[in-house]
């Protein structure tokens, strides 16, 4: 088979990669989109770097061989990128809900270490810890479990309050160098990476953690339907592109044959 035939499959098989792996992370997008706190990952395609490419083949009798040349690896992905835009905010009414208005992720424990995770759906355990839907227990400042007396409590300027006015902890907020490097861990959580960079903890003040709301997923219906439908044209345009190099191919062979 020709280089250049070879080229053609190359660059179909890395278009239908690129448009499976977008459907699957639009895809993913949408399940989620009810997730509170749930990131989107937006995919980057791009275009491979250009590799030089020696026709070769059947020649008739007298043709000068063609030199070399430069063409594209076809199509790529590159790691999709995180969508750390704030989602919007919903009101619960549970006391155990909260939200994070700024930039960044509570700290929460679990069996293999310290986790991050943007969705504050906790609820109180048994030992009055508060809990992540992952199963993870929110960390305070000081990276020691939250603990909440029996009875209602407040958090204000960061700080968990009791009922008889007693502060019981200070919240923090983690943040990474590079969002894009963390990792899904499942059930909402987040783990660090050496891409993402170790995580740094700051007191959250103000209004960086609101209570009795959930940020909802930031995921645009609109734009993941949209991209949804583009990737589904992609992978169809590209297996035919497949389907033609591959005949192409198959009429150089056989000319390659002829006496």
């Amino acid at each position: 088979m020709a280089t250049g035939d070879e080229f053609g499959l190359s660059v179909a098989a890395s278009g239908l990669n690129a448009a499976e792996r977008t459907l699957t992370i639009w895809a993913d997008n949408l399940a989620n989109q009810s997730t509170p706190g749930f990131e989107a990952s937006l995919p980057e395609p791009s275009t491979g770097p250009a590799t030089p490419v020696t026709p070769t083949g059947w020649l008739p009798q007298g043709a000068v061989q063609p030199g070399a040349t430069a063409t594209p690896a076809g199509v790529l992905l590159a790691a999709a990128a995180r969508n750390t835009t704030q989602g919007p905010l919903v009101a619960t009414g549970q006391a155990t809900d909260l939200a994070l208005t700024v930039p960044g992720y509570f700290p929460v424990r679990t069996a293999s270490g310290v986790a991050l995770t943007r969705n504050g759906a906790f609820h109180r355990d048994a030992a009055g810890q508060l809990v992540s839907p992952g199963g993870g227990v929110l960390l305070d400042l000081a990276l020691k479990p939250v603990v909440v007396p029996p009875g209602p409590f407040t958090i204000a300027n960061g700080q968990v309050v009791a009922a008889d006015g007693q502060v019981v902890a200070q919240l923090g907020i983690a943040t990474v160098p590079n969002p894009d490097g963390l990792i899904d861990l499942g059930g909402s959580l987040l783990g660090t990476t050496t891409s993402s960079g170790a995580p740094t903890f700051t007191p959250a003040l103000g209004q960086d953690i609101v209570q009795g709301r959930l940020e909802g997923a930031n995921v645009s219906l609109p734009q993941a339907m949209t991209a949804l439908v583009t990737a589904s044209g992609q992978f169809a345009a590209m297996a035919t592109v497949g389907r033609m190099a591959e005949r192409l191919a198959q009429t150089t062979n056989n000319l390659a044959v002829l006496p």
